[in-house]
């Protein structure tokens, strides 16, 4: 019985400090999540009263903060009871992630939001967001920037412009629309890729890049186009998809994928896949009419060498037509062939040597001379008459 009267008498006991704790920890909660903006300076101070509003107002030097976050400006005013801010003049925010730089801004404090007005700067550790307008959520660590906006990537010398984006620091990721612009520089600042689109994405803090629909790349005189593309900044790679087509100079190639291949930011080489086409204009000595020369296959890469086509190499059911003019620059007709695999040496912009890889039997090959050519177009061309008659 005793036993039980000292658990008895202790009880209240247990009750008084689970009860204090809760409370302590309840109130420790709400003081975290209420975490109210803090003065920390200024030069002046004054109340009036608007519209049935108590108005504060703080000038001179205003520094106030709230956690982690430090907020400075010229002119802050609040309306009593409210947990809403307008800040003027020489406005910067500053938190763990980002500093905000702005001419006006608005604070909402219980949900932490900013939204920045005029020449507006959002800087972190590698990249500067330039834009008209940002509204920053900073429990999210997420931005909405809006008109002329600007993102530059020191680290991966980057420049992306369009008209709005979006950035999720936590996810590593940026969507930027509005017709959107990619600029990839040089360490001198010179300008070496430039990519446009309808949207881009970034992922991984800008090692990978996705842009979609109209999309056109542009590099020195190499330019492709296709609705879906991927770049790889570190890896160094575009992979283009959906109807890609890749122009160097009055050469041409097409397929169902392609892929460019970068080293130290020079074109090494194109390859595509599936039902790949490469047309490259006759000899400009030709006088004749004749069609474009042209290789098909599965897949066909074309090498680089200082942005200049010199090796060419087709596989699956490769085909070459080709235009074959002597050192006199006389034309002496058409060569066909087909193979397993066929390489083509270019030297100074024209065919060197053509080589055709195949299982025994397999490789065939015809030469059509200027004179049959000629006779085979007139035999077509009264065939047509005679059929358009007889219809």
């Amino acid at each position: 019985m005793k036993t039980l009267k000292f658990h008895a008498r202790i009880w209240p006991s247990f009750v008084l400090v689970f009860l204090v704790l809760g409370m302590f920890s309840s109130m420790a909660a709400r003081q975290d999540r209420k975490e109210r903006l803090r003065l920390v300076h200024a030069k002046d101070a004054e109340s009036y009263e608007r519209n049935g509003k108590l108005i504060r107002k703080f000038v001179g030097g205003v520094v106030f903060e709230q956690g982690q976050m430090k907020l400075f400006c010229d002119e802050l005013y609040n309306y009593h009871r409210e947990e809403e801010y307008l800040l003027l003049g020489h406005v910067r925010i500053q938190d763990a992630d980002y500093k905000l730089v702005a001419d006006s801004a608005q604070y909402f404090a219980k949900t932490k939001v900013f939204q920045a007005y005029g020449t507006v700067h959002l800087l972190s550790d590698d990249s500067q967001l330039d834009a008209n307008q940002v509204t920053y959520y900073q429990a999210e660590k997420r931005a909405v920037a809006e008109n002329n906006v600007k993102i530059v990537d020191h680290k991966q010398h980057v420049e992306i412009t369009g008209q709005k984006a979006e950035l999720q620091r936590r996810q590593n990721y940026t969507k930027m629309t509005g017709e959107p612009v990619l600029i990839q520089y040089d360490s001198t600042g010179r300008e070496e890729m430039r990519i446009v689109g309808e949207s881009m994405e970034s992922f991984e803090q800008g090692k990978r890049f996705e842009i979609k629909h109209d999309v056109k790349i542009t590099r020195d005189s190499t330019v492709a186009t296709c609705n879906l593309a991927t770049y790889m900044s570190e890896a160094e790679t575009i992979e283009l998809q959906e109807n890609p087509i890749a122009i160097n100079g009055r050469d041409k190639i097409i397929g169902e994928k392609m892929l460019l291949q970068l080293h130290e930011k020079k074109l090494q080489y194109i390859l595509v896949t599936g039902k790949s086409k490469f047309t490259s204009p006759p000899d400009s000595l030709i006088k004749e009419q004749v069609d474009e020369n042209y290789l098909t296959g599965q897949s066909i890469q074309l090498f680089f060498v200082d942005n200049e086509v010199n090796k060419v190499q087709v596989s699956g059911t490769a085909t070459s037509v080709y235009h074959v003019v002597n050192e006199k620059g006389i034309y002496q007709g058409e060569n066909w062939a087909q193979g397993d695999t066929i390489i083509i040496s270019i030297v100074n912009k024209s065919i060197d040597r053509i080589k055709i890889k195949s299982n025994p039997g397999s490789s065939q090959g015809k030469f059509t001379p200027p004179e049959l050519a000629k006779a085979d177009s007139v035999k077509a061309g009264k065939k047509e008459i005679i059929n358009s008659v007889l219809q």
